[in-house]
């Protein structure tokens, strides 16, 4: 199947089942137990270790803030800790298979609610932190007085590698096209956010007319169009367009398929099967 057939079909699937429809193509049906929650020991291993390091990582950011209240006033931090939300659902999945221990083979099952909660944060997080990753690099980051201390590094960069090795190795989770809604949401939420920013820092007061903006781009009180138009142009042409690459890429990832047959087959390694599935790009 083409990818504009591909896209066309998954936009086209009527209601919610587009979001959580686990067909690939003519006869293959992904397995949602090894898919969202992978558990052999070392898959585990792997995503304790994430929670237990993103976790500490926002901690410790926070602590040493001098106002660790406006810590989730910027794009970078909200969408770390959606990342860390990410990494903590993918745990729960996994562990929720180690304790059901349903393989699930040679039968469908839906998606559960834990599942799906996680595939929509994985469906908004990926695009997201690699909006973030440009923005900062290209619009914020300035070599003279920018710090590249361990949290700028983590927030604006490594992130990216952790979430997509998550989702895309650990777990093989694909995205579904309607999922572009959920990150298109989410930035018209950040861009409301900033005007209500704006009007919160220059209410009443002698110094209604002083504003320091989040952003050095996002000036909505001095020069409110040029604002907008590079938010419409965030809104409408980036989250749209990185969310089209994160699901083009993806669908070059080989699946955890249902088989109809019977017999799991083990695995140990942190990339290896635990049931038995079929991959194929």
């Amino acid at each position: 199947m083409g990818f504009c057939s591909r896209l066309y079909n998954e936009l086209s699937r009527p209601g919610l089942s587009g979001f959580f429809d686990l067909t690939e193509g003519q006869d293959k049906v992904v397995n949602p137990g090894p898919t969202f929650g992978p558990h052999n020991t070392a898959q585990l291993t792997w995503r304790i270790f994430v929670v237990v390091f993103a976790i500490w990582a926002l901690y410790d950011q926070v602590s040493e803030r001098p106002d660790p209240e406006d810590t989730f006033i910027y794009l970078t931090n909200i969408t770390y800790l959606l990342s860390c939300i990410y990494f903590i659902s993918s745990l729960l999945c996994s562990i929720s298979q180690v304790w059901s221990r349903e393989m699930h083979v040679g039968g469908k099952r839906s998606v559960t609610p834990l599942e799906r909660f996680s595939w929509l944060l994985f469906g908004t997080v990926l695009p997201s932190e690699l909006i973030v990753v440009i923005l900062y690099w290209g619009m914020v980051y300035d070599k003279d007085s920018s710090i590249l201390d361990f949290w700028n590094i983590l927030s604006h960069g490594l992130i990216l590698p952790l979430v997509a090795f998550d989702g895309c190795a650990v777990g093989r989770i694909p995205l579904r096209a309607p999922h572009v809604l959920f990150s298109f949401l989410y930035g018209a939420s950040y861009g409301v956010w900033t005007v209500i920013y704006m009007y919160i820092n220059t209410a009443g007061g002698e110094d209604d007319d002083y504003y320091e903006p989040l952003y050095n781009f996002v000036k909505w009180k001095d020069d409110p169009s040029g604002t907008a138009r590079i938010f419409l142009l965030v809104l409408f042409a980036a989250f749209p367009l990185m969310f089209l690459l994160c699901w083009f890429l993806l669908t070059f990832l080989p699946k955890r398929y249902v088989i109809e047959s019977e017999g799991p087959v083990g695995g140990s390694s942190l990339l290896s099967e635990e049931c038995e599935v079929e991959e194929i790009i």
